[in-house]
């Protein structure tokens, strides 16, 4: 058996592909909860609130549907090298490396396909989002300026609220929120 490998840190992001665009955009938007973080060309940049990167969608238009590329983040400059090496001494095909668009911000990336010719990417340098001042958290765990229709990072709720809170808290807020609910 081999050793665990913990050069792929987690997924970056996903281009889609949409013929339908406007709807897309507005799916996105309006019904997931995401926010518009950037457009470039016929690229539209989205991202849930809890995300610490630019984007983590970027929706394109195009005259048919499907999956631009899925992007990887490395967990060190020495893992993005580390994989480009096992890649490029793979049977897979290795398109190169790719400079960052507005929404990587994060330098080189190196693509690849996987055995059925999808597009992947792997990158370690980062482009941080910085949000407006209006949509500055008050917390940790909830956005000020979309209470109650934000996208959220699968688990952030559980992790970081139950996690952060003493046994009592729990309790406390539980009691609350069982007076407050309606019977």
């Amino acid at each position: 058996m081999s050793e665990p490998c913990y050069d792929i840190a987690h997924l970056g992001h996903v281009e889609l592909l949409s013929n339908r665009f406007e709807e897309s955009l507005d799916f996105f938007t309006r019904v997931y909860g995401l926010k518009e973080s950037g457009r470039e060309g016929d690229s539209v940049y989205l991202r849930a609130w809890d995300d610490y990167e630019f984007h983590t969608l970027k929706l394109t238009r195009s005259e048919t549907t499907g999956i631009g590329h899925v992007a990887y983040r490395a967990s060190s400059e020495a893992a993005l090298m580390r994989r480009v090496k096992a890649i490029e001494a793979s049977r897979f095909k290795s398109i190169g490396w790719v400079d960052g668009d507005l929404g990587h911000g994060h330098g080189k990336a190196f693509r690849f396909e996987d055995p059925f010719g999808h597009v992947f990417e792997i990158y370690w340098d980062t482009r941080v989002y910085e949000p407006a001042p209006e949509d500055a958290r008050r917390s940790r765990i909830w956005p000020a300026a979309i209470m109650g229709r934000a996208a959220v990072r699968a688990g952030s709720i559980t992790s970081i609220f139950w996690q952060k809170m003493s046994p009592s808290s729990v309790r406390s807020w539980r009691h609350a929120w069982a007076a407050a609910s309606p019977r």
